[in-house]
């Protein structure tokens, strides 16, 4: 199977070749879009997609475009972004075959990289890998298609066994991140089947540690990455509760990873509505605001309790990023509140009853 010759991300420096018929991957079209002639492949929201390639990942939609033999008559792969789903995307249309050998690997890298989902050692490694390169190659300015060539030579290595010693130390400090939920140390409890609570004891002068960007790879600080906490509650809303030095709670409430995108077979999280542009949501969930009110009249402790009004990629609640939807702050910064993890949980149990 002969895969795309020429590949363009949004960017470079470089020309873009032409092409009589051009793929889409993980990114949103341009003004060179041609209907009818041309390919979307992406989780984007909106997207042209076709409806018998969709999945959750941008790499899965192109695993199955690749599968059908679709891929003949593509003359050159473009994205407009750099990050893991799209590195892989635009990788599997260039080397199908290498892909599809290694699809369960791909597309859970994918979706550690766009959802902070958790998958198998080997997986793990490989976005460890890819967001490490991608980070590190960011900083110093390289022409984005640079990246992109530079990054695919590392998933070939790493996809025909080679190890590299810092992304084992990001899948470790994942591994280890997980080992403190499965002793205990952060205690997670499933309060309905869409609500699980997790609580940090201890002393946390600030609420962080528990919040990770999209396509962060692990960090040894982290005490509670999205990964982690998605490893077996991935289709469920995250209560996170973390004790202050001073007294009281950080309370931190997540949406699914996932949210933003669009997503096949996943249960998909209520209140988002269309937002207005490129996988922007709006949140309209009215038991979460009830919640949130009921919260504030038990509250005692400097602050409010706040509910985001919107929710993309990269934010939802201000001050306290995607995706978080609901927190107790003080201005633009997170408070302790004096309600404990359990009195926070009896309220958030309303809005998410469903099994």
């Amino acid at each position: 199977m002969n895969g795309v010759a020429a590949m363009h991300i949004s960017g470079s420096r470089e020309p873009r070749p032409a092409a009589a018929r051009v793929a889409y991957c993980d990114g949103g079209i341009d003004a060179a879009w041609r209907e009818g002639a041309d390919v979307e492949l992406s989780h984007w929201i909106p997207n042209r997609t076709p409806a018998a390639v969709k999945a959750s990942t941008s790499t899965e939609i192109c695993l199955r475009f690749a599968e059908a033999g679709a891929i003949d008559g593509i003359g050159l792969a473009v994205n407009n972004h750099v990050d893991t789903d799209g590195m892989l995307s635009v990788f599997v249309l260039r080397q199908p075959e290498l892909a599809l050998a290694n699809r369960e690997v791909l597309v859970q890298a994918a979706a550690a990289g766009d959802f902070g989902a958790w998958g198998t050692p080997t997986a793990l490694h490989l976005h460890q890998l890819m967001a490490l390169a991608r980070r590190r190659s960011e900083a110093s300015g390289t022409d984005p298609l640079d990246i992109y060539r530079q990054v695919h030579g590392l998933v070939e290595r790493a996809l025909a066994g080679e190890r590299f010693d810092d992304a084992l130390a990001g899948v470790g400090a994942l591994d280890r991140a997980a080992d403190r939920v499965d002793r205990g140390v952060v205690v997670r409890t499933p309060v309905t089947g869409r609500l699980t609570r997790f609580v940090l004891d201890g002393r946390h002068r600030e609420a962080r540690g528990w919040i990770s960007r999209l396509d962060d790879p692990g960090d040894a600080l982290s005490l509670l990455p999205a990964s982690v906490r998605s490893r077996h509650d991935a289709e469920r809303v995250h209560l996170v509760s973390a004790r202050h030095t001073g007294g009281g709670w950080f309370h931190d409430l997540f949406y699914p990873g996932y949210a933003w995108a669009e997503t096949v077979g996943l249960w998909r999280p209520p209140g988002l509505k269309e937002g207005g542009s490129s996988n922007r949501h709006r949140l309209q969930h009215p038991a979460l605001e009830a919640a949130a009110s009921a919260l504030a009249e038990q509250e005692t402790a400097r602050g409010r309790w706040l509910v985001a009004q919107e929710l993309t990629p990269f934010e939802a609640l201000a001050g306290r990023g995607f995706p978080v939807v609901l927190s107790f702050v003080d201005g633009d910064q997170a408070a302790p509140s004096a309600l404990s993890p359990d009195e926070v949980a009896e309220q958030l149990a309303q809005a998410f009853v469903g099994g």
